[in-house]
């Protein structure tokens, strides 16, 4: 699934990735955290136009983006065209989904979707490297393979019911 944002969507994630904990999200570029909080909020409004969840756009960064009742999901978002891995940089899973999606520079693309309780039964730790501007730091990170998650469609199916109405 490929949703394409408008010029306007784009510079809402630039505004909105600017006011960001700038603590945050240091791991998609290298350390340019204004670029990863951009790259999320990318993500997440194309989340929103294909499902209308509604985006948080004020507040501090939960671990989690979109709620759907009790459900808790995160939308991680990556430049690379074909991840092979979805990676949380967190030591503990804080949502309850995970969905992952590439973003070439006009058009996010959905590859797929997994749960906590998954990723914490059939994920793997890895030690990784971690590049935040001249500093390399290592730090373990939850490591789980992409064609092992489900169809984004399937999510979508999910959501859909249960947020129309009877």
């Amino acid at each position: 699934m490929k949703v394409r944002l408008t010029a306007e969507q784009l510079e809402e994630c630039k505004v909105l990735g600017a006011k960001r904990d700038p603590g945050r999200n240091d791991h998609n570029t290298g350390g340019d955290r204004k670029e990863d909080n951009y790259l999320g909020y990318v993500g997440e409004m194309a989340f929103e136009e294909w499902t209308g969840l509604p985006m948080r756009r004020e507040g501090p960064d939960p671990g989690w983006d979109f709620e759907v009742g009790d459900i808790t999901i995160d939308v991680k978002t990556t430049k690379y065209d074909h991840p092979h891995y979805l990676i949380l940089n967190e030591r503990k899973a804080p949502a309850d989904i995970y969905l992952q999606c590439t973003f070439d520079g006009e058009t996010v693309r959905f590859i797929g979707w997994v749960s906590k309780v998954a990723i914490l039964m059939r994920g793997h730790w890895k030690l990784m490297e971690v590049k935040v501007g001249d500093v390399t730091t290592k730090r373990v990170n939850w490591v789980y393979r992409l064609s092992e998650t489900y169809s984004v469609i399937r999510l979508k199916d999910w959501i859909d019911g249960l947020t129309s109405e009877p």
